[in-house]
């Protein structure tokens, strides 16, 4: 029996769903399941827009759900209530529901139909999925078939008519998409320099149901970066697809989070009353617990959280990395971060990241980076001597390749670094020459 068949064969096996009444239920027309999609690079707060997003009548929040069948239940981590995930009546229901229980089997069919299906690899023709193989198609399906119903699952158990879901994955997105599910994006945007330095720090502690110490990933300042722009970069391909997508900056988000959330559920086409904003106060908002699942070990916070802008990295990134994770990130800081001639300092503006230019008006460079502008125009002599350095690395590479690895390339480590250093410093500067 192979992964789709699986799926199909634990899908037929499912409890019949019940509704559960809620007081107050989202707007939505006739019997449609909307999923409201964070996307984002990590760090960037999409944890608590997720619960203030789940605590509104009629939406539930479930943190990161595609790694549900990575970690979540082979590792039995917490899930946001406290409890292991084993003991979670909520998830221990939904599997009933969804799939007649938690198989190991089909959850393993499921990560593989994953790396089939979703993969960085397959990137390009995720936006056009009419043009994949017949094969592909087919997982394609088994995938999103599996994804509705826990969909529906959770909101039959939750008695929500909205999912929030903040794995964040641009290719999961449009998996959901070429499989049929009405899937709308909230693009959550953090600085790049405050995600650089939140991702590179160490000894940050991410607890687990047996008591264990476990450390949350990390990256090197420059790697985050990229990650960053890469993650900014595939936005496109959503439009591509014809997916709803509504840009959030982290900072006004946590400056002014009732109009944040306001304007990103209308660019949604989704409404809530007045009343269903109570919890969003002035710099602050009222959380319970909730259900979701991985992420920020914030997410068993509860009780009224003051919200304040992390900007630590201001005081304690060092000089040198603020540069390059400038520099790599600088086409999108000037878009997202750029302010208009006489607006003030700081996040006090409106959220209005849709528009990309502020009226007719060029974007003025944000003080945080006129000294990474200057080190670069002073670093403009020695383009010469980078241009040939890069000429005279591509033909190495080129004999090395030819030789098909029979002979080592003539380099030690150290200048193999020193090149790929001048060559990153040859593409942005370049750029802006």
């Amino acid at each position: 029996m192979d992964d789709g068949q699986m799926i199909s064969a634990n899908l037929s096996r499912a409890t019949p769903m019940r509704a559960t009444p809620s007081a107050s239920r989202a707007e939505l027309p006739g019997d449609a399941l909307p999923v409201i999609y964070i996307v984002g690079s990590g760090r960037s707060g999409s944890t608590l827009l997720e619960r203030v997003l789940g605590q509104m009548p009629g939406y539930v929040n479930v943190g990161e759900l595609i790694q549900l069948a990575r970690h979540v239940a082979p590792r039995n981590e917490r899930c946001g209530c406290g409890q292991a995930f084993a003991d979670c009546p909520f998830w221990t229901a939904v599997g009933k529901q969804a799939f007649g229980g938690w198989d190991n089997r089909y959850l393993e069919s499921v990560c593989r139909l994953h790396g089939r299906v979703a993969r960085q690899r397959y990137l390009p023709w995720l936006p056009a999925t009419e043009r994949a193989g017949r094969g592909r198609r087919a997982d394609l399906a088994a995938l999103g078939a599996c994804y509705e119903s826990l969909y529906r699952a959770i909101a039959a158990e939750s008695g929500a008519a909205c999912v929030v879901d903040k794995s964040g994955d641009v290719r999961q997105v449009l998996m959901l998409a070429g499989a049929g599910i009405d899937v709308r994006v909230i693009h959550l945007i953090r600085d790049v320099r405050g995600v650089a330095y939140s991702m590179s720090k160490r000894h940050m502690a991410s607890p687990d149901p047996l008591n264990r110490t476990e450390f949350t990933w990390r990256t090197t300042p420059a790697g985050a970066a990229a990650l960053w722009v890469a993650v900014l970069s595939e936005e496109k391909l959503l439009r591509r697809r014809g997916v709803p997508v509504a840009r959030m900056r982290y900072e006004d988000f946590v400056c002014q989070p009732r109009e944040a959330v306001e304007e990103a559920l209308a660019q949604l086409g989704l409404s809530v009353g007045p009343s269903g904003l109570a919890h969003i106060g002035d710099r602050r908002v009222v959380l319970p617990l909730s259900h979701g699942l991985s992420g920020n070990p914030s997410r068993f916070r509860q009780g009224e959280l003051i919200l304040w802008v992390d900007e630590a990295w201001r005081d304690q990134m060092s000089r040198r990395d603020r540069i390059v994770v400038t520099m790599i990130g600088l086409p999108y800081l000037r878009r997202y971060y750029a302010r208009r001639p006489g607006e003030p300092v700081g996040c006090t503006r409106p959220c209005r990241l849709h528009r990309r230019r502020w009226d007719h008006d060029r974007p003025v460079p944000h003080p945080a980076w006129r000294e990474t502008l200057r080190t670069a125009g002073r670093l403009q002599h020695r383009l010469p001597k980078i241009r040939a350095a890069v000429e005279q690395g591509i033909a190495q590479l080129k004999t090395w390749r030819m030789l098909r690895s029979r002979r080592p390339l003539q380099a030690t480590d150290q200048q193999v670094r020193r090149m790929l250093q001048e060559i990153i410093g040859l593409v942005f500067f370049t750029a802006y020459e």
